[in-house]
């Protein structure tokens, strides 16, 4: 080869770099030493803590110098004992394939099928009992509204019926309110205010203002003044429509104590299944097994 193509050819390649030293093992010791991330959360935390001094910035600094010490322990153990750890795991989960294998030969397809389908059976079950349970949740809750709505009535009728008992006494309060109103009326109507007057004395009960009763509403309002002949048979209707509002109130009593009854019941069926679901799928696979272990 002539000198110039030997220059040349040296020329051409690229340097070779020196052999390297083989690297040591990872020292566990060492582990917990790259925590930049929450070290630099640290950092921060002590520049925040310079600027605002707050007990909270200090608890959080505190607890993330905890975590600092903690999550260098906490790798220094992984990295001991993760080898052993791997091959554990890869161990276990080579067991799972064959014992899978094993057992699908076993059942075949449609055994599979068949247990899938006693399990499926035994979950149904828990949820068909949780379904009767939101159900008789609905149950008793309608009936509490209606309860309540049933001693409403009744406590207002009764209110009605004491009322119609002494019609000398509200008849009489009515009156008297009305008599206020009007004096009010007359006193915004001498002082120069016939619209805020005419408001009061008529037209509050037209178009409807909360919080206000005109004159015309409280003259037409409850127990009105009716003939003496007619106090007989107007006692008579509204005791008709308190007894009838008291036996309702018993009648919706008596049904939220059944919704509760039902909804007790159901409540215990549902957390017996779900008790025993893993006892009832572990005995309908046995009794499935069973003519096998006696061939």
């Amino acid at each position: 080869m002539r000198p110039e193509d030997e220059a040349d050819q040296t020329q051409g390649s690229p340097p070779v770099s020196p052999p390297q030293p083989p690297q040591p093992p990872p020292d566990p010791a060492a582990a917990g030493q790259g925590n930049g991330d929450l070290e630099t959360v640290l950092k921060e935390l002590k520049d925040k803590k310079k600027q605002q001094d707050g007990a909270q910035v200090e608890a959080k600094i505190a607890e993330l110098e905890k975590l600092v010490a903690e999550a260098g322990a906490a790798e220094a153990d992984f990295a001991a004992e993760h080898p052993a750890l791997v091959r554990e795991e890869d161990r276990l989960r080579n067991e799972m394939a064959a014992q899978t294998t094993a057992l699908e030969a076993i059942l075949k397809p449609e055994g599979i099928a068949d247990v899938k389908e006693k399990i499926a059976e035994r979950v149904k079950a828990v949820a068909d009992a949780e379904a009767a349970v939101t159900a008789a949740a609905l149950a008793a809750s309608k009936a509490k509204e209606e309860a309540e709505a049933a001693t409403q009535a009744r406590k207002e009728a009764e209110v009605r019926l004491a009322a119609w008992k002494k019609p000398v006494k509200g008849v009489s309060a009515r009156h008297k309110a009305a008599d206020t109103a009007i004096k009010e009326v007359q006193k915004l109507r001498n002082s120069g205010r016939p619209s805020e007057a005419y408001w009061k004395l008529v037209l509050a009960s037209q178009v409807e203002t909360p919080g206000l009763e005109s004159v015309a509403a409280i003259l037409d309002g409850t127990l009105p003044l009716i003939p003496l002949a007619e106090l007989r048979g107007k006692l008579e209707q509204v005791w008709a429509a308190y007894s009838d509002a008291k036996s309702a109130e018993a009648q919706k009593a008596l049904a939220l104590a059944e919704a509760g009854a039902g909804l007790a019941a159901a409540t215990k069926v549902r957390d017996e299944f779900a008790k025993n679901l893993v006892r009832a799928i572990t005995e309908a696979l046995a009794e499935r097994d069973a003519p096998a272990q006696a061939a």
